[in-house]
């Protein structure tokens, strides 16, 4: 029944975690595009607003220029009218002034070119400012566009969020039913490597969860062989360590003769963590990664010495030691 039990749990485990990291790797596949995508969409929103606020000055430019030419093709309207009377009054002295008559229809020849040419450059200008407003229109049409698919993507991301939060919440069942499979207390058995060779001798074969030394058999929970690895140790009770994030209490205890290997599994080295550094990173990540729920961290680090309880998290320079003591609430709670 025990091997049942574990097989049914590794099963659920394996399926939990497959499901968690296919579901994880597809977030923050479609997150990174749609960061990357809106990020993009953004740089061409800002250009085409860019594009607009020139088209517009332009415009603006074009129209004040056609107003100026305008106002100079009235005038010289004028001063043409001006001359043309001024030539039917001189038409009695024409033959005294007729080089004056030359050089005034050379004038009225030159004006005219130019208002030729100023309306020619009016339709021109009009044309111009029938095509920027053209372009106007299409770019506030591409902007709202725009606008309404980032309005789709970030509707896209905020399911995805909903999703990843209904299954960070069927993980966390899973895991508390595979906790409750297991039992709440539970006794693992790690066999650190032996000095002597030799001394293998008397140990004569481990299993899952039964060893045997010198033909005395012993059961446990879980068994670890001395080649066993600090992740192999630490993923065997991970599903515990996040159970604490759901609100439930975890202990984790290291018990054995001295050189057992105790400070190695919970502690570990620089290079080789051990449990306890592996969980607080597991409990960090979980709680960077939770996109609903913001958690707060406090840590307590107590020694117990010689009969007497420290606290290691006391200042440095504090040259008293504070006698600590262990009590009980009414309702059976331990506290210091």
């Amino acid at each position: 029944e025990s091997e049942e039990k574990d097989r049914v749990g590794g099963q659920i485990k394996a399926t939990m975690e497959e499901q968690l990291n296919y579901y994880k790797s597809e977030l923050q596949s479609t997150i990174t595009a749609n960061e990357g995508k809106m990020a993009e969409k953004a740089n061409t929103i800002e250009s085409l607003r860019r594009l607009l606020r020139d088209t517009e000055q332009q415009c603006q430019e074009k129209v004040s220029r056609l107003l100026q030419l305008n106002a100079e093709l009235d005038q010289r309207s004028v001063k043409m009218a001006v001359l043309k009377k001024q030539l039917q009054e001189v038409d009695a002295w024409k033959e005294e002034t007729s080089s004056r008559n030359n050089k005034l229809e050379l004038e009225i020849q030159s004006i005219t070119m130019e208002r030729n040419d100023a309306n020619y450059r009016a339709e021109d200008q009009k044309r111009e400012v029938e095509r920027l407003q053209k372009e106007i229109i299409n770019a506030h049409m591409k902007l709202e566009k725009m606008e309404t698919k980032c309005k789709e993507e970030a509707r896209n991301i905020r399911t995805m969020e909903d999703r990843y939060i209904m299954e960070k919440m069927t993980n966390a069942e899973l895991r508390k039913k595979i906790c409750v499979m297991q039992g709440n207390i539970r006794v693992i058995c790690r066999v650190r490597p032996l000095s002597d060779p030799n001394q293998y001798a008397q140990l004569k074969y481990i299993e899952d969860d039964k060893i045997v030394v010198d033909m005395h058999e012993f059961e446990f929970d879980k068994v670890f062989a001395p080649d066993s690895s600090q992740l192999m140790v630490f993923e065997e009770i991970e599903d515990a360590v996040l159970t604490c994030m759901n609100g439930h209490r975890v202990s984790i205890l290291a018990y054995g003769q001295t050189s057992s290997g105790k400070t190695f599994t919970i502690e570990g080295t620089n290079d080789n963590r051990g449990v306890n550094y592996r969980a607080l990173s597991s409990l960090f990540k979980y709680a960077e990664e939770s996109v609903d729920t913001s958690y707060e961290f406090r840590i307590s680090c107590l020694e117990i010495y010689n009969e007497n309880l420290i606290d290691l998290c006391r200042p440095n320079n504090s040259e008293t030691v504070e006698n600590l003591e262990i009590r009980m609430r009414k309702n059976s709670e331990l506290f210091v």
